[in-house]
C-alpha cells in the first residue's frame, strides 16, 4: 500500500458516509429516488507538477481520484438501487445558477507514485488534456447486479472542466429525479433470491433494499479431493452449529470449470451463503491478474456479465494436510473459544509520507464510528518498537489492521516476516486486514510460501484469517469502507447477522470501490468466519 503524502490529505476528505453532506436523498416514492448535490465552497491551491505550475482544486467531501496523469477533477460516486423488475431514467434540475471560474493555470494531474520506483512519477498525459470532464452532469458507470440487487452506478460531476479552453464551470446545487421504469430486457440476476441482498450498505436509497432472510446459511465448499478426509471434523462443526455445507471434491478442473460449479449453486432455489476454496493455487486453480498480482480469485466473484462482484468469497490456500489441520483449528477455536470482541489492533509502519498511520488510523475511527464500545489500540512504528507490535499481537486482539511496506515475506515496517512468526504466541486468533504490498503474493509459482500462508497455517498460534494483497496498489478508501461496514454491522447485529460475516462485509466494500481493489485483495480463511459474535 503506498500514498504519496498530498494524496493522504484529500483521501482524509471522504468516507463512507460522504451522502451525508454533498449528496442527500430527499424523496424514495414507488416512482423515483431524488438526489440533491450541494458542491460547497472550491478551494483553489497552487501546485507544482514537473516544474509547470498548476491550480489543485478540491471540493470537501468529494473524491478527486483519477487515473495517473489525467486532470484530478471533483467528483461523486452514487449507486441507486433499482426495484425488481424496473430500469431506470433521471433528469437533472439546477437549483443555482453555474459560475464560471477563471484560471491562471490547468487543473493538476493526479502524480501517483510508483510503488517500487520511488524515483519515478507519474507524468501529464497529454490525451487527458483533450477531453471536458463533466460536460454530462451525470454519467451512467454501470448498470449490473451486485449479488441479487440490481444497482446503477452514477458518477456525478459538480464542476465541468474543459482544459483546451481554460474554462472551469461549478455548478453550485443540482437535484437528479431518477424516476423507475418497467424493464424490457431479459435480463436476470446471477443468484437466484435476496437472501445475499447488501444493498442498504451500499446505496444511497437504503429504503428499497429487501429485508434479509437470516435463517439460510448455506456454505458451498470446492476443495481439493485429496482433503476430504481432513475436511471431516471442519464440516461436521459447520453442520452442528445449523449451517448447510454442499461439498465439491476436484482435481484436474480448470478455474472455469470451477466457476461454473459456483454459477450453477448459485441458481439453485437455496443460493450459497458463501463459497470456500480450499487448496492453494496449485491444487485449486485461480485466475491470472495484472502485474505482479500473479493470482487472483476476484473473477470467481463475478457471476453476472458486468465487473461488479455477486459473491461473498474465501480461500484456504493449503498446501498439504498439516496446513490444513492448523488452519481448521485455528478457524473452529474462533468461533467457540473467548474472545474481547471489542478489541481492535492498529499498527502501521514509519513511513508517514505515504500516510499509513493517518490512514489506519481513519479505519479504526470508521469502525467506532458506529460501534462505540470498541477499542482501539495503537501500536505505530513511528511511536513504539517491533517488540511493543508483537505484544499487541500476543495480546489476542479480534482484529487486527496494518498500514505500510511489505512484500511476499511479510510486513517488512513492524518488521513481522516468515522468518519471525515464532514471535507470536497469542492464544486467541485474530482476522487480519493487511494493506501492505504483495503480502499474498505467489509471483509465477502457485506453490509459493508467502506471509499469508506463513501467518495462517502457523501452528497454535498466527490468523484465523487475513485479508491481503498479491500485488501493490492504493487501498486507503477500499479499507475505510471495510471499516465503516464493520461499524454497522456490529451496530445492526440484532437483526441482520448475515453481515457479522467476515466476507459479506468485504464483498461490500468491494462493491464500493474499484477494479484495483476488488481483484487484489482476496480474503484468506473461512468467508464465514464472524467479526463480531459467534455466526455460527
Amino acid at each position: 500500500m503506498r500514498v504519496h503524502a498530498w494524496q493522504v490529505a484529500l483521501c482524509l476528505l471522504f468516507s463512507f458516509s460522504v451522502y451525508a453532506r454533498p449528496l442527500e436523498t430527499l424523496i424514495d416514492s414507488s416512482r423515483e429516488t431524488v438526489l440533491e448535490v450541494a458542491s460547497g465552497r472550491l478551494k483553489q491551491s497552487p501546485a507544482l507538477r514537473e516544474g509547470k505550475r498548476y491550480t489543485q482544486i478540491r471540493l470537501k467531501g468529494f473524491e478527486h481520484k483519477s487515473e495517473p496523469g489525467a486532470p484530478e477533477i471533483p467528483y461523486l460516486t452514487a449507486r441507486v438501487l433499482i426495484p425488481p423488475g424496473m430500469d431506470f431514467q433521471y433528469t437533472v434540475e439546477e437549483l443555482a445558477r453555474p459560475k464560471r471560474l477563471s484560471l491562471r493555470n490547468e487543473i493538476a494531474f493526479a502524480q501517483k507514485l510508483p510503488v517500487h520506483a520511488t524515483d519515478r512519477f507519474a507524468s501529464r498525459e497529454v490525451k487527458a488534456y483533450e477531453r471536458t470532464y463533466g460536460e454530462s452532469t451525470v454519467e451512467v458507470e454501470e448498470i449490473g447486479y451486485a449479488a441479487s440487487d440490481k444497482i446503477a452506478f452514477l458518477k456525478i460531476w459538480p464542476v465541468r472542466y474543459d482544459p483546451m479552453n481554460a474554462a472551469l464551470i461549478v455548478r453550485p446545487k443540482f437535484r437528479i429525479h431518477v424516476a423507475f421504469v418497467p424493464d424490457r430486457s431479459e435480463g436476470r440476476a446471477p443468484i437466484s433470491d435476496t437472501r445475499n441482498s447488501l444493498a442498504r450498505y451500499i446505496v444511497v436509497n437504503p429504503k428499497r433494499a429487501p429485508k434479509r432472510q437470516n435463517n439460510s446459511r448455506v456454505d458451498l465448499l470446492i476443495a481439493h479431493k485429496g482433503y476430504q478426509l481432513d475436511l471431516f471434523r471442519w464440516i461436521e462443526f459447520k453442520l452442528s452449529r445449523g449451517r448447510k455445507v454442499r461439498e465439491y471434491y476436484v482435481e484436474g478442473k480448470s478455474a472455469q470449470e470451477i466457476k461454473q460449479i459456483i454459477q450453477t449453486e448459485y441458481q439453485s432455489a437455496e443460493p450459497p451463503t458463501e463459497t470456500i476454496l480450499v487448496g492453494n493455487p496449485a491444487l485449486i486453480p485461480s485466475f491470472h491478474g495484472s502485474g505482479e498480482n500473479y493470482w487472483t480469485d476476484y473473477d470467481y466473484q463475478l457471476l453476472g456479465n458486468d465487473s461488479i462482484p455477486d459473491i461473498a468469497l474465501g480461500r484456504v490456500p493449503a498446501a498439504n494436510s498439516e496446513e490444513l489441520r492448523n488452519f481448521i483449528d485455528k478457524a473452529i477455536a474462533r468461533e467457540v473459544e473467548p474472545r474481547d470482541v471489542r478489541q481492535i489492533l492498529l499498527t502501521a509502519g514509519e513511513d508517514t509520507s505515504f500516510g499509513c498511520p493517518q490512514n489506519v488510523t481513519k479505519v479504526g475511527e470508521n469502525v467506532k464510528a458506529q460501534a462505540s464500545d470498541v477499542v482501539l489500540t495503537k501500536r505505530y512504528r513511528t511511536d513504539v518498537g517491533t517488540s511493543e507490535v508483537i505484544a499487541g499481537y500476543n495480546a489476542n486482539p479480534n482484529l487486527i489492521v496494518y498500514d505500510g511496506h511489505g512484500d511476499r515475506e511479510g510486513m517488512q515496517e513492524i518488521p513481522l516476516t516468515l522468518s519471525s512468526l515464532n514471535k507470536l504466541i497469542n492464544s486467541a486468533f485474530p482476522i487480519i486486514f493487511d494493506i501492505a504490498c504483495l503480502n499474498a503474493n505467489w509471483s509465477s509459482s502457485a506453490n509459493w510460501v508467502n506471509f499469508t500462508t506463513g501467518v495462517l497455517f502457523q501452528s497454535v498460534h498466527g490468523a484465523a484469517g487475513i485479508m491481503s494483497s498479491g500485488g501493490s496498489g492504493d487501498g486507503h478508501k477500499f479499507f475505510r469502507d471495510i471499516g465503516d461496514i464493520m461499524g454497522k454491522a456490529r451496530k445492526n447485529l440484532a437483526n441482520d447477522t448475515k453481515m457479522n460475516e467476515v466476507a459479506q462485509v468485504i464483498l461490500a466494500a468491494k462493491i464500493l470501490n474499484g477494479q484495483q481493489d476488488r481483484a487484489f485483495w482476496n480474503y484468506y480463511g473461512d468467508p464465514a468466519s464472524s467479526v463480531w459474535e459467534a455466526s455460527y
